[in-house]
Formats: C-alpha cells, structure tokens, sequence
C-alpha cells in the first residue's frame, strides 16, 4: 500500500470512527432523556427525532465531503500531466542543483530563461535532466545530432550521457534520436560508429524502433540541416546552434519554443528519407 493509498485509508477510518462514536452518544442521550427525565412523550419524540436528525445531517455531510475529496483527488491526478506539474517536478529537481549553478554564473538566465553554456556543462545538464525523467508522466527524450558528431569519443561526459539515456530506456522513458548527416560523413566510420553506439545503448525496451534514425543534410531544408538539440518531456530544452567555431549552447525552459523545436523533430522522425542504422552503405565507409 502506497504513502496515499495509507493516508486515504486513515481518512476513511477516522470518518467512520467519528460516525459511529456520534450515533451511540446520540442514542444514549435518548435513552437518558426517556429513562431519566418526566417530560411530556411529545417532548421526548421531538428530541429523540431531533438528535436522529443532527446525526443524519452530519453523515451526510461527511459522505458529501468524501465524494468532492475523492472527485478533486481523481481531477488532480488527470490533470497532472497538463498542468506543468512536469516543468514543477523536472526543472525544480534540476534547477536546485546543475540549473541552480548555472543561473548563479550566469545573470541572463533570470532575464530570458536561457544560459550561454560550455560543451562539458552541456553535457552535465543534459545528464541531469535525463537522469530527472519519470515514466509515471509519461515523460520522453527526442534529440537531433547535427554538429561536431564526431567529437563524442573524446568529449568530458559524453559516454555518462550516453549512459543516463541508456538508465533512462530501462526504467520506461522513450528516447529518440536522429542524426543529420553529410554526404561525407555518412561515409566516416568514426561518425557511423556513434551512430550506432546510440542505436545500440536505446534499442532494448525502447517501444520506439528503430529509436536511432539518420538524415542526410542534403535531403532537408537548408534551414535545419545544423539543428541540434534535446528536448525533455515539454519543459525543458538544450540547444547547441551556431558556425562551428563559435558556437551558442543554452538552456531553454520556454514552453513555445520547446513545441517548435518538437515539431520539427516529429516532421524530420517521418520523413520518408530517413534511415536506418543498417541503411549505411558500409562497402563505402572510410575511416579518419
């Protein structure tokens, strides 16, 4: 029995403790004013009803009570999930910790919701919002590579990122990922082995398959051929955009931006151009 369940049960127990303790005193009470006293019998039957009356109104009362508790409680639980009680639960665990670092070094967090960000804090914000998905909001992970794939095998936390959404398939959260690729890098084994690197640490348990999916560049719109970003349930957002030498790494906890970046997501996951991991023209690949 769960923590609610136990506290709802305490609730019902004392409703009808108090019940039950109010109709014996009430009964006695009438049996005292019949035994004890030398009132006229009307007088006697119109106290006797009058406290049958009193102890009606009251277990009325408190059945009534009881169904608009048990009606708030069931509104509750199914509004949850639209509610924001995901950007409460994920960006208030995360916020208190990597978030909270975050917002001390950097002011312009507390003006836009958003914070310039260094590749090795990327990835620890990363790690932390996936480490912060819960299954029981029907929480998942969508995420386009598109920049510096390459750099996976040597970047400061990428392998204990790629583990957290490992964790994360494993307890039920649903990870996707698409990688958008050059011609040329279609062709580099070290890029094609993070693709599959991904495919390999998402596919077991994952209700999506194949979870991982690749693009090439040449095949979309000019103007998300570099999109790259992760996006957490609908609350919170890391976007790495920008030349490659100057690139813009932040953290977004705008809800509308995190619907627009899903959208073109979920238009690039079906496109009929995407791949899969087997797709790889493997008699071409080269190696770096």
């Amino acid at each position: 029995m769960n923590n609610n369940n136990k506290r709802r049960f305490r609730e019902y127990r004392n409703e009808v403790t108090f019940s039950i303790v109010l109709t014996i005193i009430l009964a006695l009470a009438s049996v005292a004013i019949v035994a004890f006293t030398k009132l006229t019998i009307e007088t006697e039957i119109i106290i006797i009803v009058s406290f049958f009356l009193f102890d009606l109104v009251v277990t009325v009362l408190l059945i009534a009570l009881r169904m608009v508790n048990n009606r708030l409680d069931s509104l509750e639980s199914a509004a949850r999930p639209f509610l924001g009680a995901d950007l409460d639960r994920v960006a208030g665990t995360v916020m208190r910790n990597r978030l909270q670092e975050v917002l001390n070094l950097r002011r312009d967090l507390l003006e836009d919701q958003r914070a310039n960000l260094p590749k090795k804090e990327m990835y620890k914000c990363l790690i932390d919002y996936t480490n912060a998905m819960d299954p029981k909001y029907s929480d998942d992970i969508v995420a386009i590579s598109s920049i510096n794939i390459e750099d996976f095998h040597s970047a400061d936390y990428a392998q204990d990122y790629l583990e957290a959404n490992r964790l994360a398939v494993s307890r039920g959260i649903s990870v996707r990922r698409l990688f958008l690729l050059t011609s040329e890098a279609s062709r580099r084994a070290d890029i094609i082995s993070v693709v599959k690197k991904h495919h390999e640490a998402l596919s077991t348990g994952n209700k999506y398959q194949p979870p991982v999916k690749w693009l090439l560049k040449s095949e979309i719109e000019t103007a998300h051929q570099d999109d790259d970003f992760a996006i957490f349930a609908v609350c919170a957002m890391v976007v790495q955009k920008g030349p490659v030498k100057a690139q813009e790494r932040m953290i977004d906890l705008n809800p509308v931006e995190n619907v627009r970046y899903r959208e073109v997501f979920e238009g690039l996951w079906l496109s009929p151009m995407c791949k899969a991991v087997d797709d790889f023209a493997t008699s071409r690949v080269r190696k770096e």
